[in-house]
């Protein structure tokens, strides 16, 4: 559906329309979200756009090199008025990814995307 990836191209980081997408197929969140959507929006059309989308912004995410995570990380933490410590706190902990990776995501393309945020952390020296 156009109207769905038109909505997450203006989002001005990979990680934002990372977790935007996440937000939108969270039951609990998506109500809060809703303005994203096209007014008319058919929700079974909308699911498996989001789907696909998902998909593509998380291998959009993985083909990133470190650096530019990191670079994306900031640029999102920078539109949320935050810093890319908060943003890395809440977003890249094992309790904080709920939902960023697609279910269509194969077991290599978890482990990859899990092996990375693991190395962001310690980059922003926030593991414990």
């Amino acid at each position: 559906m156009a109207a769905v990836r038109s909505t997450l191209r203006v989002l001005p980081s990979r990680f934002e329309r990372l977790v935007y997408i996440a937000s939108l197929q969270d039951p609990e969140s998506r109500g809060q979200l809703n303005y994203l959507l096209p007014p008319d929006f058919d929700r079974q059309e909308v699911d498996l756009a989001l789907c696909r989308e998902h998909h593509k912004a998380f291998e959009d995410w993985l083909g990133l090199a470190l650096e530019d995570k990191l670079v994306d990380l900031k640029a999102y933490a920078s539109g949320r008025g935050e810093t890319v410590a908060d943003v890395a706190y809440q977003r890249l902990r094992p309790e904080g990814r709920g939902g960023l990776v697609p279910r269509t995501a194969l077991s290599p393309e978890k482990q990859f995307f899990e092996s990375d945020l693991e190395i962001l952390l310690m980059i922003l020296d926030l593991k414990k």
